[in-house]
């Protein structure tokens, strides 16, 4: 069985690369809803909840965070991957503190969205590796 994938991002563009990567190299992945806002993400879940969603940081009507934090309070059992421009540690620990499971930056989607998408399927989570650095180094440097 598939796993079953949401793609919401604000430009048609980016979703249109995420489902050619998917359906170009991941078999076990299907892409089974395409949006644009916050509000639709939570209308197809509502309708249709999926395996994974992989949502914009950056949306009109709800951002990504809100959305994940809804999704997580709707359904516990939600697997959110966050899309960003950003690489900012601040919003990573903003977006695994509401319940997103990955966070991947924009620039290195090609080479990480199936590894993120089946990780946080299975329920481990994901960064970007331009991000995991210093999301750690922040972590020590609270704790130390």
């Amino acid at each position: 069985m598939a796993i079953k994938v949401v793609l919401a991002d604000a430009h048609a563009a980016l979703r249109d690369r995420v489902r050619a990567i998917v359906e170009r190299k991941a078999k076990d992945i299907q892409i089974v809803g395409e949006v644009s806002t916050g509000m639709a993400v939570l209308e197809l879940d509502r309708q249709n909840p999926s395996d994974v969603y992989v949502i914009d940081i950056s949306m009109s009507e709800l951002d990504g965070i809100e959305v994940t934090e809804r999704l997580i309070k709707n359904n516990p059992k939600s697997r959110v991957i966050i899309l960003s421009m950003y690489d900012s540690p601040e919003l990573v620990e903003k977006a695994l503190s509401v319940g997103a499971l990955g966070y991947i930056v924009k620039r290195s989607l090609a080479e990480e969205i199936i590894h993120a998408i089946r990780e946080v399927y299975k329920g481990g989570t994901y960064l970007s590796a331009r991000v995991t650095g210093d999301v750690v180094d922040g972590f020590l440097n609270r704790a130390g």
